[in-house]
């Protein structure tokens, strides 16, 4: 960065869209006192199989197909000034390791539960999908 920042900023992974609210999220990091704040989206995976539940030997039931729910990181941050002191010189790190290491120092995150349009066009069929949507999204 040409400088430090002297209020609050943004961080966000390259290889993804959003309309994420900017405005609302940074009220949130205020409100909340946070050092860091990171985005959160609900991110659901199915067993295409059931599962089966027992104990030793002892069948206790079968749960076909099911869907289990997770949090996971969205990519977008907002970071107090004074993370980067976290930062060695020269020191290359990613997101997640930096704010673990706050974390690990006392400093108080909070998760912005994400509920606007998001996609990671890290994989191919991701970015053919954020290609045909991009028009209606942000047009």
């Amino acid at each position: 960065m040409p400088g430090r920042p002297s209020q609050p900023f943004f961080v966000m992974n390259g290889d993804l869209l959003t309309t994420v609210n900017f405005e609302q999220m940074l009220k949130y990091h205020r409100e909340y006192q946070a050092f860091s704040t990171i985005c959160v989206r609900e991110h659901s995976v199915t067993v295409p199989f059931g599962v089966i539940d027992f104990d030793d030997h002892r069948l206790l039931g079968i749960r076909e197909k099911p869907t289990q729910k997770f949090f996971v990181n969205a990519g977008v941050y907002l970071l107090d000034p004074a993370v980067l002191d976290h930062l060695d010189a020269n020191e290359a790190v990613d997101m997640p390791t930096l704010i673990e290491r706050t974390i690990a120092k006392g400093k108080p995150s909070v998760v912005f539960p994400l509920r606007e349009y998001w996609i990671d066009v890290g994989r191919l069929d991701d970015l053919q999908r954020a290609s045909d949507e991009f028009q209606r999204i942000f047009g």
